[in-house]
């Protein structure tokens, strides 16, 4: 068996392979529900923790802005995303991105 025709048969193969993966993606069940990424922010000071919707340019321990309660500084603490339709309070004010 030559060269030629062991390159050639695993051209084959993997052009079989890449054909089988495409068709079974195809067929897959699309992701149910919408789903959003949240920003938790807490005070520095006091521990006052608030959730929000996240903004482009957020990211975890960025200093973001000033507590209500106290006045101390807000910095983010996670960046997380979860169904839109399973969003409780858990124990954090809501509030709309500034």
């Amino acid at each position: 068996m030559d060269y030629d025709m062991l390159f050639t048969l695993m051209l084959i193969v993997i052009a079989t392979l890449c054909i089988v993966m495409l068709a079974a993606r195809r067929f897959q069940k699309p992701s149910e529900g919408k789903y959003e990424t949240i920003t938790l922010r807490e005070c520095d000071s006091c521990g006052y923790r608030e959730r929000r919707s996240f903004v482009k340019g957020d990211y975890v321990l960025k200093i973001n802005g000033v507590c209500p309660k106290c006045g101390g500084t807000m910095t983010i603490m996670k960046i997380y995303v979860e169904k839109a339709e399973a969003r409780r309070q858990k124990g954090y004010k809501q509030i709309s991105p500034q």
